[in-house]
C-alpha cells in the first residue's frame, strides 16, 4: 500500500475516533443550564405547595412609595400574614391617604380574605394572587406576584391612598 493511502486511512480513523469522543461527552454548558432549571423547577414546586396550604407570611423588605424613591423595611415589622382565609396587615405606608377621618400610620388590619385568587403560571414558574379585604372604612386591592425562589412583588391599592408596591418574601409561618 502506497504510503499515501496509509496517510489518509490514518487520518481517516482518527477523524472518526475524534467525532465519536466528542459526541459522547455532553457539552458542560448544557449540563450547568440543565441544573439551573431542575434548581428553579423545585423552588417553584415548595413555593407553589407553601401558596396552596394557605398558611404563609409575606415579608417586604423594601418599599416604592409612588412618586418617591425605594425605603429600605429591614429592620421593621412588615408583613401580610395568610392564615386560615384572614389576612394580618402590618405594612408601612409612605403615600398620600385621601378623606381618611383616622391617623392610621400604616396597613394594619385583622380581616377576612375576599376575592382570593391565585393563578399558577407552571409555564414560566410564577404565581399571581389577587385578592381583596374590606374593613368598616377602607376597601384594600392586592396583587401579589410570586417568582419560583419565593420572592415578590406585592401590588397595594385602596379607595382612600395612593397605589404603593413592595418587595419581600413568602415564607412559611413561624411558630412562636
Amino acid at each position: 500500500m502506497p504510503i499515501n493511502t496509509q496517510l489518509h486511512i490514518i487520518i481517516f480513523f482518527i477523524a472518526f475516533y475524534g467525532m465519536s469522543f466528542a459526541q459522547e461527552q455532553p457539552p458542560k454548558k448544557l449540563d450547568k443550564k440543565a441544573r439551573k432549571e431542575l434548581k428553579i423547577a423545585t423552588n417553584y414546586q415548595n413555593t407553589k405547595a407553601l401558596v396552596e396550604s394557605g398558611n404563609f407570611d409575606y415579608e417586604a423588605d423594601w418599599v416604592f412609595p409612588l412618586g418617591q424613591p425605594r425605603i429600605s423595611l429591614l429592620g421593621n415589622v412588615n408583613r401580610l400574614r395568610f392564615e386560615n382565609n384572614i389576612l394580618e396587615a402590618n405594612l408601612p405606608y409612605f403615600g398620600t391617604r385621601y378623606n381618611d377621618g383616622y391617623a392610621s400610620a400604616g396597613i394594619n388590619f385583622k380581616s377576612e380574605i375576599d376575592e382570593y385568587k391565585v393563578d399558577f403560571q407552571d409555564d414560566n414558574y410564577r404565581i399571581l394572587i389577587t385578592f381583596v379585604v374590606v374593613d368598616e372604612k377602607e376597601r384594600y386591592q392586592f396583587d401579589l406576584e410570586i417568582e419560583s425562589d419565593g420572592s415578590g412583588r406585592l401590588y397595594f391599592a385602596s379607595n382612600k391612598r395612593n397605589a404603593q408596591t413592595y418587595s419581600g418574601l413568602i415564607l412559611p409561618i413561624k411558630k412562636k
